[in-house]
């Protein structure tokens, strides 16, 4: 028997899954110490976690390649609606002075997301692994410390001064 290849193209919703997506952002580096104005405080509406936030931090997938799985049954030939496979990021990451309004740098960096086992919404998670896995990069880098404690110039800020980040949707 021969079985055939079947390529799936098209575009996919990350709607629903703002909440996992911002957890994945927010978890790793709250797990390096960042103190984090989380989305789940509603930053924008709470007003003590509003005057907390003093950086707020975007990211802009730029870049995204994906080896996919998806689960068919054999007889009927129709997905059984899992996948698993493994997915590269490259992501470009923006911090914001919410205080002075201004842009204090830009970071990009790259990552890869894996599922070994294929899983219901198995695509969306893949791309959230590997956002997680380039969060846990990102607060891993010297030019993102240096910007989330001190900002663009050092001379700007007080050195006991206590930074925030606090993630765009």
């Amino acid at each position: 028997n021969r079985s055939k290849d079947y390529w799936k193209s098209g575009k996919i919703s990350l709607n629903r899954w703002q909440a996992e997506i911002s957890e994945a952002v927010e978890t790793p580096l709250i797990e390096q110490g960042y103190d984090i104005v989380s989305t789940k405080e509603e930053a924008f509406e709470n007003i003590s976690a509003k005057m907390r936030t003093q950086i707020a931090l975007a990211a802009t997938i730029t870049d995204l390649k994906m080896n996919i799985c998806h689960l068919y049954n054999g007889y009927y030939k129709t997905s059984v609606g899992l996948a698993g496979g493994s997915a590269y990021i490259k992501v470009k990451w923006e911090l914001y002075d919410t205080l002075r309004k201004k842009s204090l740098g830009i970071i990009e960096n790259e990552a890869i997301g894996q599922i070994d086992d294929p899983a219901s919404g198995g695509v969306q998670l893949l791309i959230i692994d590997a956002l997680r896995n380039a969060a846990t990069d990102l607060g891993r880098t010297q030019k993102f410390y240096n910007l989330a404690t001190k900002g663009a110039d050092e001379d700007e800020y007080d050195e006991d001064e206590e930074f925030q980040v606090k993630f765009k949707n």
